[in-house]
This record gives structure tokens, C-alpha cells and sequence, in this order.
């Protein structure tokens, strides 16, 4: 069965990714992979107060930092929705126009 048919949202899925994920689109598969060298830096933002998203985007920043990379972490409470969004986004902002 394909993963577009298993999840909450499937139609999201469907849109985004034609409906199966593809090797490309696992991160941690990329992260195994990529260059610390040439790798861009990262900025992981996630709510403490989600229960599923919390656990991968924590797993994500230690993997990433134990590969070299430059990661910036932002978990502050929150859930996953709009007034979240909208504090995270201005950091991420502020923090894309900051030096390397």
C-alpha cells in the first residue's frame, strides 16, 4: 500500500510527492550521505508539545551535528500550527540573513 493512503493527510502527501516517497526524500538517508564540507547549514524548528514531530526533528539535529554539520535548533513549546509558524519563521529569517 502506498504511504499516501496511510497517513492522516493524505492528500497532502499525494500532492507533494506523487504519493510514495522516493529515495530522495528521506532525509536521513541524505544526511548519511552528504559532504559536511559542501553541506548547507540547517536550522531545525519544531514544538515541544507535539508528541510525533518531536522525536525525528531532535533525532535529525544530533545526527546531523555527529556528521559535522552546522545545526541551529529552535524547539520552544508549541504545537504544530500558525502562531508557531509565524515566531519560527521570523528567527529562520533573521537567522538565513546572519554569517556562516
Amino acid at each position: 500500500r502506498q504511504l499516501a493512503e496511510r497517513l492522516e493527510r493524505a492528500e497532502i502527501v499525494t500532492r507533494v510527492f506523487d504519493g510514495e516517497f522516493g529515495p530522495g526524500d528521506d532525509l536521513f538517508e541524505l544526511l548519511a550521505t552528504v559532504d559536511p564540507a559542501t553541506a548547507p547549514r540547517l536550522y531545525v524548528g519544531c514544538g515541544t508539545e507535539e508528541d510525533r514531530l518531536m522525536p525525528p526533528n531532535t533525532r535529525l539535529a544530533e545526527e546531523a551535528r555527529a556528521r559535522g554539520l552546522d545545526v541551529t535548533t529552535d524547539f520552544r513549546p508549541g504545537v504544530h500550527e500558525w502562531g508557531l509558524w509565524d515566531a519560527q519563521v521570523q528567527d529562520v529569517i533573521r537567522w538565513l540573513g546572519s554569517a556562516a
